[in-house]
């Protein structure tokens, strides 16, 4: 009896440990939060990006205008989101994830859509302008 409550335990405790990395980065996003920021390319141009979370907290919409993204849809989980839009093939490829301090991070690897005019690779960063 004794054996079966340690390994209960010791079950328990793996299974609490697993769950918390799950949701981690979850909590620093803001549901219904806007984030506005900077889009900075590799030849240093800069343009405005922002990022609307939805009330849910799971997903929201993008904007870069240069890359001719506007208020397109994404999805966030664990903290994280994958940015990547095209109808026929990837146009426009990168990724983000929410910090602390209310700040959201992230890159983008790839535009190649007709008539942008900001280029990849790049890098972003935008902060909690306002619910």
């Amino acid at each position: 009896m004794r054996k079966t409550i340690g390994v209960a335990a010791v079950v328990l405790a793996f299974g609490a440990l697993s769950a918390v990395p799950a949701v981690a980065g979850q909590k620093n996003v803001t549901a219904g939060g806007i984030y506005k920021g900077t889009y900075v390319s590799s030849i240093g141009m800069e343009y405005k990006t922002r990022i609307k979370v939805y009330d849910s907290g799971k997903s929201g919409n993008f904007s870069l205008k240069c890359a001719g993204i506007q208020r397109a849809k994404i999805k966030i989980a664990k903290g994280k989101t994958k940015i990547e839009f095209g109808a026929d093939e990837v146009q426009v490829k990168g990724r983000a994830s929410w910090k602390p301090n209310d700040t959201v991070k992230g890159e983008i690897t790839k535009i190649v859509t007709p008539g942008s005019t900001c280029s990849a690779p790049g890098d972003f960063i935008g902060i909690l302008a306002g619910n």
